[in-house]
Formats: C-alpha cells, sequence, structure tokens
C-alpha cells in the first residue's frame, strides 16, 4: 500500500485540472496514489482527465459538494497519510517528501501542514500565508477557533484521525475544512512545515470570492455544531460565541460600509443574541437603520475626510467606524 492517498476533489475546473495533476505527477517523493473524484462536473474536466487514466483512480458521481467528493476519495484510499489538493491549486515538486519526513519525525500529530503562497493568474498576492497568523505546533484547537490558517491543498491528515472523528461534514455546504480541522485538533497535536510547498489559486470562481453570504451561512452552521463539541473546557462555549460575535460584526460593518442595509441589520442582530450586553452591536444596529441617502451623504463625507488626510482619491471605498 502507498503511504500517501492524494485526493483531489474537481467540479467544473478544467481550466485548472491538468496543472494540478501534473504538479503531483512531478514530485520528488513516489510512494502515493492519486485519487480524482469528479462531482458532477458539467465542462471538459473529464475530458481532460483522459491522459491521466491509467495513473490516477477517477470516480465520476452527481455532484453533491466538496465535502461528498473528499469522503468518497477518503473511502477509495489505502494510504496511511492523506493529502489533499483542490482542483485549482498546484504542489511544488517537494510536498511530499517533506511533509513524510515530519510525519515521521512527529508521529503524535494528527495534522502535518505546509505553508502556501496566494496567487492570481497575474501575480503573487501573498507569498506566505503564515506569517499573517499566530501559527504553533501542538493542541491548537483554541487558536483554529478564531484563525482558520490551514488550507487543504496544505493538509495532510493521517488516517486514524478520520477513523477517531469521522469524515467530512456534508451538511453545512462550506467551512467544512474548518470544521474538521478543529474536530482533529480537539483530539491530536497539528504540526507546521515552515516552507512554501503549495500555490493556492484566488479567482472568481473560489466559493468565498463568489458566494459571500452562502458562506457566511455555512459559518453560522459550523458554530452550532463546533459549540456543541466537548474539549473538557467550560470556558469552550464562550469562546465559540465570542468568535461568532466577531464574524457577525465585521460582516454587518462590511455590509453596512456598501450599503447593504437588510443585510447589515441582520448580521448585527446576529451579534446582540451571541452577545447581548454589546453596546457596540446595538449602536451598529441603529444605525444601519438609518435612511439609505443618510448614510450614503456620511460615507462620502467619510471618504473625502480620509482623502484629504492620506492622499487618496476619494473615491477609495470608505468603512463605518
Amino acid at each position: 500500500m502507498p503511504l500517501f492517498s492524494v485526493i483531489v476533489p474537481a467540479y467544473n475546473c478544467g481550466n485548472y485540472i491538468e496543472e494540478a495533476v501534473e504538479s503531483v505527477f512531478a514530485q520528488t517523493y513516489r510512494d502515493f496514489e492519486l485519487i480524482i473524484v469528479n462531482d458532477g462536473s458539467s465542462d471538459d474536466t473529464e475530458s481532460r482527465l483522459e491522459r491521466f487514466r491509467d495513473r490516477i483512480k477517477y470516480v465520476s458521481q452527481p455532484n453533491r459538494g466538496v465535502s461528498a467528493a473528499r469522503n468518497a476519495g477518503i473511502r477509495l484510499s489505502q494510504g496511511a497519510l492523506i493529502s489533499f489538493l483542490d482542483a485549482d491549486d498546484t504542489w511544488l515538486p517537494k510536498k511530499l517528501s517533506r511533509t513524510a519526513e515530519e510525519a515521521e519525525a512527529h508521529p503524535d500529530c494528527g495534522i502535518i501542514a505546509s505553508d502556501l503562497l496566494i496567487f492570481n493568474k497575474h501575480v503573487v498576492l501573498n507569498s506566505s500565508r503564515f506569517k499573517d497568523f499566530p501559527v504553533e505546533n501542538g493542541r491548537v484547537a483554541e487558536k483554529l477557533l478564531f484563525h482558520n490558517w490551514l488550507t487543504p491543498s496544505a493538509v495532510t491528515v493521517r488516517r486514524i484521525c478520520f477513523d477517531r472523528v469521522g469524515n467530512f461534514d456534508e451538511e453545512i455546504g462550506g467551512c467544512e475544512d474548518w470544521l474538521m480541522w478543529i474536530r482533529i485538533a480537539l483530539e491530536f497535536s497539528i504540526y507546521h512545515i515552515p516552507e512554501v510547498l503549495v500555490r493556492y489559486r484566488v479567482h472568481p470562481a473560489s466559493a468565498t470570492q463568489s458566494a459571500p453570504e452562502n458562506h457566511f451561512r455555512s459559518l453560522l452552521k459550523a458554530f452550532e455544531k463546533i459549540e456543541k463539541m466537548d474539549p473538557s473546557g467550560e470556558n469552550w462555549p464562550h469562546l465559540v460565541r465570542q468568535h461568532a460575535f466577531r464574524v457577525c460584526m465585521n460582516r454587518g460593518v462590511g455590509n453596512l460600509s456598501s450599503l447593504d442595509l437588510p443585510l447589515a441589520r441582520e448580521k448585527f442582530r446576529l451579534a446582540i443574541n451571541y452577545k447581548p450586553k454589546s453596546a457596540r452591536a446595538r449602536l451598529m444596529l441603529i444605525i444601519a437603520w438609518a435612511p439609505r441617502s443618510v448614510l450614503g451623504f456620511l460615507k462620502r463625507i467619510l471618504n473625502r475626510a480620509r482623502a484629504f488626510h492620506t492622499g487618496l482619491p476619494s473615491h477609495v471605498e470608505g468603512r463605518f467606524p
């Protein structure tokens, strides 16, 4: 049996899938199997995989979402280490070799994750994701609750973790990776390889880019599930609600800044549900009930004031405090 099972969920990714697959076959470490799950693609994803068919395990299923695709791959897999690669991302050649070294050096860790760079079609947007987060090794469930720095394409999970906590949640429709990492982090340690071994692609069809409200709904469902977990700490539900409050406030402020007032009011109401005594949340809810014309006028004044102090053009978007 191979040491690694590499699982690639694929949905309408014909523009990128060949590059992803080629980056796996370019690995310096060769003890792996590659499993591609076509999750009901309606584009040319299947035809683009034809030239790889004798080198991959391939399964096609009706569109059921990325969690169902990853779970299908896990069921087909044989490796002790399961690595994920999204179909629009790529690996650098030493991704598996470095992961194998650190997995052997840290046998108590359930997840071994590498750093990554973020790019779009034209330019590198961020040369290191780890530099933006308080990344630590060990038992880091509480930190992951507030900062999800783990991206599926950079994550390898020991099979024993799925045996212990179960597979990806197929109900919440998003944030399923973050939910899984927390479930694992409550039971196992995590080790981070401080090297960029993954190229993470940002494009308009990315889930959080194309459907931010759907992503927010999934976050709320994830919070409900996470709050019910039992990490043997009485403070856990409080921490979950604290983070949910922050998310609702940040999303509400974003909606208010773009003058999406019904959405802003909804977010601030949810924030109050999570933290009933918050004076700031109540104040923001009152502001969100102001006439749109008044808020638009205040926003233009704010933009002009910032332009005066910073030298930026007045059309640069301002945000309410």
